[in-house]
């Protein structure tokens, strides 16, 4: 009995990795603790897959929406894609340089299209100064 049992699982761990198994997706990024007033600043978002995904297909629409403290509206922003792999893509976003008037604060957050549904991370809030 145990043999078999061996045995059965044996053959699931040799059969697993060929088969098209479901995947999942994920993303990565750290804020900066500060943002610096009068200088561009660049955001550096990494998604990735596991499973049967290819990261360069499954993410679509990449972007991130941004709205200073004093700003009326929120502002929306394509990055440009610095490194792509069928496991991992790396996008970089460049928010404009901002100024005292636009307040003590940033939020921002980003947003894909990952493998045909909308996904959405939390709003960040990075101090100005």
């Amino acid at each position: 009995m145990v043999t078999r049992v061996f045995a059965l699982i044996a053959v699931c761990f040799l059969l697993a990795p060929g088969c098209n198994v479901a995947g999942g997706g994920g993303s990565v990024h750290v804020p900066p603790t500060v943002i610096q007033y009068g200088k561009p600043t660049i955001l550096r978002y990494e998604l990735s897959v596991w499973g049967g995904g290819d990261a360069r297909k499954d993410y679509t629409n990449i972007r991130c929406h941004y709205k200073a403290a004093n700003a009326t509206s929120i502002t929306a922003i394509s990055g440009v894609i610095v490194s792509a792999s069928d496991k991992r893509i790396i996008v970089q976003f460049q928010l404009p340089a901002l100024s005292p008037s636009d307040g003590k604060y940033i939020e921002y957050y980003f947003d894909e299209i990952f493998d045909g549904k909308y996904n959405k991370r939390q709003m960040e809030r990075v101090a100005l100064e």
